[in-house]
């Protein structure tokens, strides 16, 4: 049998088919569940077609199979980690080799002596076993890769922490939950400091409704998929520190964190349905509008790095891209959905669309105001879009502060809704996932100055404190309701940078 393996793997190329399915497989275990797989084959049908042309080019010049299909499979692997192979010689002493006037030449030079070779070579049995064998190890360990991913992304990681039942006389008057997140939402004392405005209105509108708002409430992290995975897992992830920038998978790690919470199936045992008017999956409720927290494209994602992306960015782009229209366009096509979003979800809080249940239910509902774009001004009239996709789209102050002016009414509409909707007996944690640090870079402190405000019925707010952070928030919700005993953790907020 292994003979047979080996001579099969002498005689024919099979590289040139494994090399698209390695590298589609790389990329997968790289972005770990944030490609979605339409995109995914129609990259890998991509692939095999821009093989199969670098093929018939090499036929028609080496006429032979074999020696086309190896100079096909080192040609693609130049073009398909063209941009890896820079990077890594950026990374590494030798990064001079990575300036563009020294490393094409290296590449043609190289690929031309393989050429060469080729035509002057007969026999290429042992360089057919030798690709054939080496994309078949790099494909079982991306395998094993991806394996391992999912088991760990379908384990939780935030482990059992809640392993007391809920007592027989709380479960009889479990109350509805509306965890209420505006995205990007700073404290009234931010407001005050950098937007030069007050908002003691509408803190104070929402203590005339019984609220408690936390003047000193601080978020753990400045990025939602890292904030949102310490709130419901009641826990800080371990992977995130403040000495490293995060990729893909450490994005995609705090999504499956949020999806395989203990919190929701904590609140499904317990008879709760969960209504997810939100931007995560939780458990087997999808999200309203899934993010990925990346601002590309599966396709952009696949094909970042491949030679002609690559070489399109750094040099064709700049000598025929209008770069601040295409700058606007990008930034239209990404955050414009968003409006829409928001609509729905404040329609669902509102006008009352949140199908009545005889059971206690979790609403999770995620608004994308008032982070940026800021779509409308302070009476709801809405920007044109040349007034929003710009370079000022994050530090316009103006703008920032009416959008802000506009949530709150927002939000104060939907408060009033839901006390009315629940007679005043639903538990309303109104807590924003991070605040904004962007109008002075050299203040990362302002990323963490969030807004809290709860609303318990009983207006019994013992437990909670005014400097405490999200991770904190479900924690003193179960123990207060559930008759659980967690221990509130110390507060901590670190700054997770970008690339």
């Amino acid at each position: 049998m292994l003979h047979f393996l080996k001579k099969t793997f002498q005689k024919f190329p099979f590289h040139l088919l494994l090399l698209p399915a390695f590298f589609i497989c790389s990329k997968y275990v790289q972005y770990q569940g944030l490609l979605e797989i339409n995109a995914v084959w129609k990259g890998a049908l991509i692939i095999f077609a821009v093989l199969a042309g670098f093929f018939l080019i090499n036929y028609l010049l080496l006429k032979d199979f074999n020696k086309s299909a190896i100079a096909s499979s080192c040609l693609g692997f130049i073009f398909l980690f063209f941009g890896d192979l820079r990077e890594f010689l950026q990374e590494s002493r030798g990064h001079f080799l990575s300036l563009y006037k020294i490393f094409l030449p290296i590449l043609a030079i190289l690929f031309l002596a393989l050429f060469i070779t080729l035509k002057k070579t007969s026999h290429l049995y042992k360089t057919n076993l030798f690709l054939n064998l080496l994309l078949v190890i790099f494909i079982i360990t991306e395998i094993a890769k991806m394996v391992q991913l999912n088991r760990s992304n379908h384990s939780g990681f935030a482990g059992k922490i809640l392993t007391v039942p809920v007592p027989n006389s709380l479960k009889k008057k479990l109350p509805d939950i509306y965890y209420i997140v505006p995205d990007c939402y700073p404290s009234s004392s931010y407001q005050a400091e950098m937007l030069n405005t007050s908002n003691d209105y509408f803190d104070s509108a929402l203590k005339e409704k019984g609220f408690r708002v936390l003047p000193e409430s601080r978020s753990n992290y400045n990025r939602t998929a890292f904030s949102m995975s310490a709130t419901f897992s009641m826990l800080y992830p371990s992977w995130v520190t403040d000495q490293n920038l995060p990729v893909a998978a450490d994005y995609n790690r705090a999504i499956n964190n949020v999806k395989f919470s203990q919190l929701f199936d904590f609140f499904q045992k317990n008879g709760y349905n969960t209504v997810n008017l939100s931007i995560f999956d939780l458990g087997e409720n999808p999200a309203l509008r899934k993010e990925k927290f990346l601002s590309a494209t599966s396709s952009e994602m696949i094909f970042r790095f491949t030679f002609w992306n690559y070489f399109s960015r750094d040099i064709l782009f700049s000598w025929v891209i209008d770069k601040k229209k295409y700058k606007a366009k990008q930034q239209q096509l990404h955050f414009k959905p968003l409006k829409k979003y928001s609509q729905q979800v404040v329609d669902s809080l509102i006008k009352g669309t949140i199908k009545n249940s005889s059971h206690p239910q979790f609403i999770y509902a995620h608004l994308s105001f008032p982070h940026f774009p800021y779509f409308y001004d302070s009476s709801g009239r809405a920007y044109n879009d040349n007034l929003l996709y710009n370079d000022s789209i994050i530090t316009d102050r103006k703008k920032f502060t009416g959008y802000i002016k506009y949530s709150n009414n927002q939000l104060l509409q939907i408060v009033s809704s839901i006390l009315t909707k629940t007679n005043g007996n639903a538990v309303i944690l109104m807590q924003s996932d991070h605040g904004l640090s962007d109008l002075d870079v050299s203040r990362k402190n302002d990323a963490f100055r969030n807004y809290t405000a709860f609303y318990f019925p009983d207006k019994d707010y013992s437990m909670v404190y005014d400097s405490m952070s999200n991770v904190n928030t479900f924690r003193i919700v179960l123990n207060k309701y559930f008759g659980q005993h967690l221990q509130v953790l110390a507060d901590s907020s670190i700054y997770v940078g970008i690339h």
